[in-house]
């Protein structure tokens, strides 16, 4: 017990680290009595049945689908978000809602916050530019020029003058003979 009491004195942090890595449980004094003192804590508490059944906490109950529930909500949306009468004639507004009514126990995904909406909306237009540009392969820069080419040819090999027009717009380039 002697060699115990000098460990707990002066190597207490060591000691305790080698005990947790080697898995040994520690046979300092202190570290007995409180295990002793915890096992007697232990047996005089009383246990109770909160123990065995753990308490829920209240389900989220899916109200049923109702016309009339479905009225009043779509008319309290449209009241509460300043949104004209008309929103409900819109293509896409009955298309969101043919969307929502096939999933079984309502819909659970979250809905996106304002910031989280305007950035999927400015990514995906920039996406359809992006497929709109290479869909139609047009550079970012345009340059337009026009450029004349003349060649001249001697009398004696038998050739004509020929004037060659060169128009170039962005990627394509048309050239134009024209014998004189």
């Amino acid at each position: 017990t002697t060699c115990r009491r000098h460990l707990e004195a002066r190597h207490l942090g060591a000691y305790r680290q080698w005990c947790k890595a080697n898995d040994v449980e520690s046979k300092l004094p202190k570290d007995v009595k409180a295990r002793k003192a915890q096992a007697v804590a232990n047996a005089e508490r009383q246990t109770t049945v909160n123990e065995h059944f753990p308490i829920k906490g209240p389900s989220e109950r899916v109200i049923p689908y109702s016309d009339q529930l479905f009225k009043e909500a779509s008319e309290d949306w449209l009241v509460s978000t300043d949104q004209p009468i008309c929103a409900f004639e819109h293509p896409k507004f009955r298309n969101m809602i043919d969307i929502a009514s096939r999933a079984p126990n309502g819909v659970k995904v979250p809905i996106p916050s304002r910031k989280a909406t305007r950035r999927n909306i400015i990514d995906s237009f920039n996406k359809n530019l992006s497929n709109l540009r290479t869909r139609l392969n047009v550079s970012n820069f345009f340059r337009y020029y026009l450029a004349l080419t003349i060649c001249f040819f001697s009398r004696d090999q038998k050739s004509k003058e020929l004037l060659v027009l060169h128009a170039t717009v962005g990627r394509q380039v048309m050239v134009i003979p024209i014998l004189l």
